[in-house]
């Protein structure tokens, strides 16, 4: 069992070294979020598929992730730079930062 000072330092290299990212996904997108929950290795899925990805050459502009609008309040909401509930729309890239755990 690790001591006090263990779970210190690893809560400390964990906030400096690593970086997390919050992946939602909505109703609409049920059909991902099955596909991805059926994977035994979701990070590693995740990881392969950007290095696949990073190996074919795409750019960061042509590899970027464009949502799925099915509903056309969202369809409007989003050309407006906002959600259809009124939250500010940023694509989720706020999200990335280094770890808080």
């Amino acid at each position: 069992m690790p001591s006090e000072a263990q779970k210190r330092a690893d809560r400390k290299y964990k906030h400096d070294k690593t970086r997390q990212l919050c992946l939602r996904f909505y109703p609409a997108e049920d059909d991902m979020w099955l596909f991805l929950s059926a994977q035994e290795n979701k990070q590693g899925f995740l990881k392969g598929l950007i290095s696949r990805a990073m190996e074919s050459g795409l750019n960061s502009s042509e590899a970027s992730f464009r949502p799925v609008e099915t509903r056309r309040s969202e369809h409007i909401s989003t050309q407006r730079g906002t959600m259809a509930d009124g939250s500010a729309y940023n694509d989720g890239l706020e999200k990335v930062g280094k770890a808080d755990s």
